[in-house]
């Protein structure tokens, strides 16, 4: 079975929708651009006055047979209204998955309808008869770009894509800064003592930078400290993700899959999904706390907005 890139190293190396256009005619023409009606290489790029949705989209003319075309014509990407980073990350879903990605999961992931993520499937499942090699060509990406992932596309009022949480945990200190501004809203505090008087210290520990000292108790700590969540855990951009996954997933996540995706041995795979099978009210809060929320004062209004009301239901069960 073909080695497969972790989810990070794959979003990474896609880079723009710009960068996944270029990846298609590459993959499509490695010779250089030819015209899939005569086969003539003698093509050049037209202006189709398309719209700003569609910039990134080329349009080519046959010089032989004036045959018009884009990168996209005779591919399961022609006629749909997904970006090709999509498709992508689509593909490598389904490839990266011994029994390949279900419609559900693709419609988590991506952010589409179901009917969208049916079709999405099927089209890939064809390809992949028709072409043995055709996930993997898709997969080995070249290179991974400097920038690291790019910004996925919003999609407000609706469950977060795969990309975007990808993006917000790509690296274990954007983690770290993402736990600490949902953890301390008005700023560090400590644990111990409640007090906000800390100040950051320098750490000789790669995995967690985020060390504080406290001016009053004169204790250390960092930002998983006091938390019985984080505690013991190495790795938090993994481990994020992989709540992510198992909260996404309707019927969960089989170790093998947490496995490719993560790039963690079967072992930490089950002992990470374990965790996550036996604190399920556990698991919704923490998904809404730190993922479903891009506000987090947004998430504790809406929690103490609960509070009250289950007292108020408490005082008239007294009554």
């Amino acid at each position: 079975m073909a080695r497969y890139p972790t989810l990070k190293t794959f979003l990474a190396a896609l880079g723009t929708e710009r960068d996944c256009r270029l990846l298609l005619r590459r993959l499509r023409w490695p010779d250089g651009d030819c015209c899939p009606h005569c086969g003539s290489v003698d093509v050049h790029m037209v202006f189709s006055g398309l719209n700003a949705k569609a910039r990134y989209r080329s349009l080519y003319r046959c010089l032989g047979c004036d045959y018009h075309f884009s990168e996209t014509a005779g591919t399961i990407f022609h006629d749909t209204h997904l970006n090709i980073r999509d498709w992508f990350l689509a593909i490598y879903l389904m490839g990266s998955i011994e029994a390949g990605a279900r419609p559900a999961q693709l419609q988590k992931f991506i952010g589409v309808n179901h009917e969208t993520a049916v079709n999405m499937a099927r089209r890939i499942r064809a390809a992949m008869k028709q072409d043995i090699s055709f996930v993997q060509r898709c997969v080995q990406l070249p290179r991974s770009y400097p920038g690291g992932i790019d910004p996925a596309t919003p999609n407000r009022n609706r469950h977060p894509t795969l990309h975007a949480v990808a993006y917000k945990f790509a690296t274990e200190e954007k983690t770290r800064e993402h736990l600490a501004r949902v953890r301390w809203p008005n700023g560090p505090m400590c644990p111990k003592c409640q007090k906000p008087k800390v100040r950051r210290v320098q750490s000789q520990c790669r995995r967690n930078r985020h060390i504080y000292w406290c001016l009053v108790c004169k204790k250390q700590f960092s930002v998983t400290s006091g938390s019985r969540d984080f505690h013991g855990i190495r790795n938090l951009s993994e481990w994020f993700i992989a709540l992510y996954l198992m909260e996404s997933s309707p019927r969960g996540v089989p170790p093998k899959q947490m496995e490719r995706l993560l790039g963690v041995n079967y072992r930490t795979a089950v002992s990470l999904i374990e965790w996550f099978r036996g604190k399920e009210d556990r698991r919704k809060f923490l998904f809404d706390f730190y993922i479903g929320y891009n506000d987090p004062a947004e998430f504790q209004a809406a929690q103490a907005a609960v509070k009250k009301e289950r007292q108020l239901i408490k005082q008239q069960q007294a009554k």
